[in-house]
């Protein structure tokens, strides 16, 4: 058991530190009544660092935010006047400027872009169009680009549309215009046609029998030749209406599918040297000469012209120069169709 000294000094431990108690509590109590709520709490206070209760943190006064910087606004640009249209006498101002000839026009349609060619040609005249057409052509065959090819079908789109206007305007103007409506002398006119067919018809048959007793045909033919068959038929067939000599001649005797035979004639076939069967030659007697007419299969029609137009009468300035000199050897007379 404690003495009674030994309670004594442990009662006075127990008051003391229950003072000591007390004390920190109501110094904690009045530290707390003074604290503003809710941010003045040590609790709510923990950022602030370890030793916050020894150093007094200075009261920052917070920065305003930085000015938005000025926003650069692009430089304000007065607006052009309004462009007036292009008058007439602009207009004849900047077609005479214009090259229209040399190295200037090429380089210069050379440079022009392709898009800027639709808005000019309707303005432009026909003496440029006429001068640009042969150049664009050049340079779009040597570069061979799509723009150059395009540059020149545009040009050339727009002569060909001005020169079907021009052709009916033309027309119009025949129908009603009583000063150029005469079908009997416009050469538009049907009756002046018809007119013409029958007089070129007249003056070739007169010229024709006139011809046919100085003159012959020859036909140079060669075995196994179906358009020598069709030829002679045509030619034969020409020489009945006409009252002209036609014969076939070849390299060898031979006979032809409408049972004429060929007269074998080597030397002459070969100092024309021939070398495409059919060809057809005019004979001239008196100046024993050959001048030839055409190779293949030609028309009743277009054996007549070119006689009329080779004959040497006809054309005395080229007939040295289309005959070819020839010496027959003694041969059967000329069959002349019957009558």
């Amino acid at each position: 058991m404690l003495s009674t000294e030994g309670q004594s000094h442990r009662a006075l431990r127990t008051l003391a530190f229950s003072a000591a108690l007390a004390l920190g509590i109501i110094g904690l109590l009045a530290a707390l009544a003074q604290a503003e709520w809710p941010t003045q709490f040590p609790y709510f206070q923990k950022d602030r660092g370890w030793y916050f209760y020894h150093e007094e943190r200075e009261q920052l006064t917070p920065s305003p935010p930085p000015a938005p910087e000025p926003e650069e606004r692009p430089p304000t640009l007065e607006a052009p006047e309004r462009a007036e249209p292009l008058g007439p006498e602009d207009k004849i101002r900047s077609v005479s400027s214009l090259p229209m000839e040399g190295p200037t026009l090429a380089k210069y349609l050379q440079e022009l872009p392709d898009t800027e060619l639709p808005g000019m040609l309707p303005a432009l005249p026909a003496a440029v169009i006429r001068a640009w057409i042969p150049v664009l052509m050049d340079q779009a065959l040597t570069r061979l680009d799509r723009a150059s090819v395009r540059k020149y079908l545009l040009v050339q789109q727009e002569s060909l549309r001005r020169s079907e206007r021009f052709s009916h305007i033309w027309q119009e103007v025949i129908w009603t215009d009583g000063d150029f409506d005469r079908p009997d002398a416009m050469p538009l006119g049907g009756l002046a046609q018809h007119a013409y067919d029958e007089e070129r018809a007249a003056r070739e048959k007169r010229d024709l029998a006139a011809l046919r007793e100085t003159v012959s045909l020859l036909l140079v033919v060669q075995p196994a030749c179906r358009s020598c068959e069709i030829a002679w038929t045509i030619l034969r067939a020409w020489g009945a209406m006409t009252q002209f000599t036609v014969r076939p001649i070849a390299t060898t005797l031979m006979t032809l599918a409408d049972g004429t035979a060929v007269l074998p004639y080597p030397l002459i076939v070969e100092s024309l040297q021939v070398t495409e069967y059919p060809s057809l030659y005019l004979l001239h007697p008196r100046t024993r000469t050959l001048t030839r007419l055409g190779t293949g299969i030609l028309t009743e029609q277009e054996i007549a012209t070119r006689l009329l137009r080779l004959i040497p009468e006809a054309n005395p300035e080229g007939a040295v120069s289309h005959a070819t000199p020839v010496d027959f050897p003694a041969a059967p007379p000329p069959t002349r169709p019957a009558r």
